[in-house]
C-alpha cells in the first residue's frame, strides 16, 4: 500500500508540473506565431502585469506552504490524540504509515495546485500583456513545483518523523509502574 501511495503521489505532481509546462508553451506559443508579439491587452491599469504575476506567484507559494504545513500539523495531532477518522474515499489503510502517507498526500496536493494555479496566470497575463518580464511568475511557480517533487527520502523522512512522535507520545500515554525505592 506504502508504495502504490507513492506513486500515485508522483503521477499526480509529475501531471500537475508537465499541465503548468504544457499551457505555459501553448500561451507562449500563441504569442510569438499567432498574436506576432503583439499584446491582446495594453496594460491600462496601475499595476503592471509582470508585478502581478510575480506576487501572486510568491504568494502562492507561501499561502501553499503555510496551508499545507498546517494541514500536516492537524492531521498529525489527530493521529498522534487518536482522533483521525480517514475520510469516505480514503483506501484502506492498516499500516501508521499509510495514513501518514495519505496525510502528506492530501497536504501536498494542495501545495501544488496553489502554485500551480499562480503559475497558470501568470501564463494568461503573459498572452494579454507580452512583457517576458511577466514570465518570472510562472518560472517562479515551475521552479517550486520541481523542487516540491515528492522524492521517496522526502516523504519517507517526514513519515518517518512523524511515526517516531507517535511512538513516542504512546510510549508516554502507557507509563510504566514507578520504580519502587530498593531497601
Amino acid at each position: 500500500m506504502t508504495e502504490s501511495l507513492l506513486r500515485s503521489l508522483r503521477i499526480i505532481s509529475l501531471g500537475i508540473t508537465a499541465g503548468l509546462f504544457l499551457i505555459g508553451v501553448l500561451l507562449i506559443g500563441i504569442h510569438f506565431v499567432i498574436l506576432e508579439q503583439k499584446p491582446i491587452i495594453e496594460n491600462q491599469g496601475s499595476v503592471p502585469f509582470w508585478l502581478l504575476s510575480l506576487v501572486s506567484s510568491v504568494l502562492a507559494c507561501g499561502v501553499a506552504v503555510a496551508m499545507s504545513g498546517q494541514l500536516l500539523k492537524t492531521s498529525s495531532e489527530k493521529i498522534l490524540n487518536g482522533t483521525y477518522v480517514p475520510p469516505p474515499n480514503a483506501p484502506p489503510m492498516a499500516l501508521l504509515t499509510d495514513v501518514l502517507i495519505y496525510s502528506y498526500r492530501s497536504a501536498h496536493l494542495l501545495r501544488l495546485m496553489l502554485v500551480e494555479g499562480a503559475g497558470i496566470l501568470g501564463v494568461v497575463l503573459f498572452l494579454l500583456g507580452g512583457d517576458l518580464l511577466i514570465l518570472i511568475g510562472p518560472g517562479i511557480a515551475f521552479s517550486v513545483l520541481l523542487v516540491m517533487f515528492p522524492t521517496e527520502s522526502k516523504v519517507m523522512s517526514w513519515v518517518n518523523e512523524q511515526t517516531e512522535k507517535v511512538r513516542h507520545a504512546r510510549g508516554l500515554m502507557v507509563r510504566d509502574e514507578p520504580p519502587q525505592a530498593q531497601p
